[in-house]
């Protein structure tokens, strides 16, 4: 999780590079740590009752993480926001920047999710989880360099 995780993140700043404004795509680290922020108040807000539930939930979660990851390039490309058209049209741009704002949103509130309810529940091993959170968050860095 930790990996892919990372790799969309850094994927994505460099596409918003590109596709947007520059410094526009360093909103896509604001908006990871703001979900994975969320996805902790949501956690605190909404635990989980039974220790058992934790496995399910932290695949069903995993899953929908794999689907919002899948869906963030068809919403994108299906929104025409132009930056240099807020201007004219702030309404309608707004609008769709909100779409794609919700659409990058998503996988990592979900991701935060998984890590949140995964290292409250297994507490006791918290410097192994965080270990591999750390080398897992490392190796996707290292693995998007070539790309």
């Amino acid at each position: 999780m930790a990996v892919a995780t990372l790799m969309i993140e850094l994927s994505l700043i460099r596409v918003f590079d590109v596709l947007f404004y520059p410094n526009l795509a360093y909103m896509i680290i604001t908006c990871a740590i703001f979900a994975f922020g969320l996805a902790g108040i949501y956690s605190v807000l909404r635990p989980l009752n039974a220790p058992e539930a934790v496995q399910s939930f932290l695949s069903s979660r995993a899953f929908l993480f794999s689907i919002a990851t899948l869906v963030i390039l068809p919403v994108t490309n299906l929104l025409p926001f132009d930056f240099y058209e807020l201007k004219t049209d702030f309404s309608t741009q707004f609008l769709y920047f909100l779409g794609i704002y919700l659409v990058l949103v998503l996988p990592f509130f979900l991701a935060g999710l998984v890590f949140t309810n995964l290292f409250a529940t297994y507490a006791k091993s918290i410097q192994t989880l965080y270990f591999w959170d750390l080398a897992g968050a490392a190796v996707g860095s290292v693995i998007l360099l070539p790309f």
